[in-house]
């Protein structure tokens, strides 16, 4: 194994290079980070993790500003070298160990860039060792530090600036390790195959002069495994544990949104201490969302209108506005049997090509769906920035579960209309 950069400071656990992390496929080296404004409606995250065994670095950031999340996402050839914690457009420094770290993006692409420094309020938490098995193999075993802290600095998206500083921005980082399920599934999995399931709270709490954290694990039967509960600030000196943690979690109906939380505890003294979280929304928040949900629309933020048309024709699209629109999706029409569907999607991107040459500013993104590739191919200088190729997804299903069949309930939880979201790319790349 090569010697990196880190073979240069006094780090050494094994001897064996830095670089080299055991034969486990699995192991993670992560940075985490959230921040939110005490008064707007604005938070941000970012992460950066390193896979030393699979050679890759990746990272995100996110902004939740006036309605509206941005992302921007980044991926790299890790080359062995974990010190250089950059990729892409964007970078972590450590100024300060366990006290103060730098995030910083320049996405020039989606006019998107940031420049924040978080310094920790208090010492970092070390939480319990995660670790998690599937029948006799662990398949999840994790060490994790975490620190609450205060955001300076400036966010600034598509010309906009958001100042942040230390009053009124808080926030909570983590540094975890160790190993945890990442990217493909097991190809040997443990007979007979299940997923094993657990409930994670994790819930770090800003006040004016302290902070807390709670920390539950419950296993599939509703059973802690682990819990933790701190107190840090000036009544508790550095950090205090408390005891006989009990947590009661209320939830909207039908829904994983939390709309409020207690917790119930002891200190060293036996005195009882108790933490209310409300959500702050009025029943009618609810009423409304499930009211959206039981009418088909699950989508709380998007509003939907219908309209029939013929898509390949130049006066109904111009008359769709599709030049203000955020993306454009054409789906394989079947709907008239004498014509072709891949036909009539081509005339309608040669229709947009024809709409973006007379149009001024920036034009949408254009994703679009084919039964044959060949047709793909005849689109190279339309408006097309993605394409699905129906038939060859459902092959490669097909193939995957063919050689891997203990994934067939995967797939069914994926693709069922209650399961979780598949999506062939980052969402990014179409809205």
């Amino acid at each position: 194994m090569s010697i990196t950069k880190a073979d240069d400071y006094p780090i050494h656990q094994i001897s064996k290079p830095v670089s080299e992390v055991g034969s486990e496929r699995n192991f993670y080296d992560r940075y985490f980070f959230n921040g939110y404004s005490k008064n707007d409606d604005i938070y941000f995250g970012a992460v950066l993790c390193v896979y030393p065994n699979l050679n890759i670095m990746d990272g995100s950031f996110t902004l939740a500003y006036k309605g509206k999340q941005y992302n921007s996402r980044a991926s790299r050839i890790l080359n062995l070298e974990r010190l250089e914690t950059e990729v892409g457009q964007l970078k972590v420094k450590v100024i300060e160990p366990l006290k103060k770290l730098k995030v910083s993006l320049n996405d020039i692409e989606n006019n998107f860039e940031a420049d924040l420094i978080i310094t920790g309020k208090f010492e970092p938490m070390r939480e319990p060792q995660m670790q998690l098995f599937d029948g006799p193999r662990l398949i999840m075993d994790t060490c994790r530090l975490t620190q609450q802290g205060s955001w300076s600095g400036f966010i600034k998206i598509n010309g906009e600036k958001i100042d942040v500083n230390e009053k009124d921005f808080v926030g909570t980082r983590d540094r975890s390790w160790g190993v945890r399920p990442v990217g493909a599934y097991d190809s040997q999995p443990v007979a007979p195959f299940n997923m094993p399931q657990f409930y994670w709270l994790w819930a770090p709490f800003h006040f004016d002069d302290i902070a807390a954290h709670v920390y539950f694990i419950d296993k599939a039967n509703g059973l802690s495994d682990t819990v933790l509960g701190v107190i840090q600030g000036p009544d508790y000196k550095n950090e205090f544990e408390l005891h006989n943690v009990e947590k009661k979690v209320s939830y909207a109906p039908k829904s994983r949104r939390i709309e409020s939380m207690i917790i119930r505890a002891l200190d060293k003294n036996g005195n009882n201490i108790e933490i209310t979280i409300d959500s702050g929304h009025e029943e009618e928040y609810y009423a409304s969302y499930l009211a959206a949900r039981s009418e088909g629309d699950s989508f709380r933020n998007i509003s939907v209108s219908y309209i029939q048309a013929d898509t390949a024709s130049q006066e109904i699209l111009k008359g769709l506005d599709v030049v203000n629109k955020d993306v454009v999706v054409l789906l394989a029409d079947e709907s008239h049997a004498a014509y072709d569907p891949d036909s009539r999607t081509a005339l309608t991107l040669l229709i947009l090509r024809q709409i973006k040459a007379d149009s001024e500013g920036d034009f949408p993104k254009v994703v679009a769906e084919f039964y044959d590739q060949d047709t793909q191919a005849l689109c190279v200088e339309t408006p097309l920035t993605d394409a699905v190729i129906s038939p060859e997804f459902v092959s490669m299903q097909l193939t995957h579960l063919a050689r891997e069949p203990v994934l067939a309930s995967i797939y069914r939880e994926l693709l069922s209309a209650g399961g979780i979201e598949i999506a062939l790319r980052p969402a990014e790349c179409y809205v």
